[in-house]
């Protein structure tokens, strides 16, 4: 590949992040997920390896609710969408991990409602993110 020199850096287009309004709205409904104690208690750290041992060999790609503000804080993602596959990570994970359980379903209803707080910010539900909105929100098999 090929090293730019920074002073050139500003002629190519930056990336795109949600902008600060989606940032405020998207931390808002993750506070509002984790006042609920099982919520909270099961989803916001990542789960520890020390005394889950198995977990790594049986996760692939680890997700918690701070791993998800961490990168929002950091403008990793570009849009919610993006930000809702993570949230749906943590459903899968769940359900990988753990079976039919009470954890997974709660992974499930906190899914739910984090999809349902989105679409009342917008984007999500717009007509344009349809067809990628189904291939996030389709969850039939877990």
């Amino acid at each position: 590949w090929e090293a730019i020199p920074m002073e050139y850096s500003s002629q190519f287009p930056s990336y795109p992040t949600l902008s600060e309004g989606e940032k405020d709205a998207i931390i808002s409904s993750l506070d509002e997920l984790e006042e609920e104690d099982e919520f909270k208690s099961w989803f916001s750290l990542p789960v520890n390896t020390s005394q889950y041992s198995d977990y790594p060999n049986m996760i692939e790609v680890p997700m918690s609710l701070s791993f998800i503000r961490r990168r929002i804080e950091e403008g990793y993602y570009s849009n919610k969408l993006s930000v809702a596959a993570d949230m749906k990570l943590i459903m899968v994970n769940s359900a990988k991990y753990n079976g039919a359980s009470e954890i997974t379903d709660s992974a499930r209803d906190m899914y739910s409602r984090f999809m349902e707080s989105c679409e009342q910010i917008g984007e999500i539900g717009s007509p344009s993110s349809r067809r990628q909105q189904s291939n996030i929100t389709s969850s039939e098999e877990y």
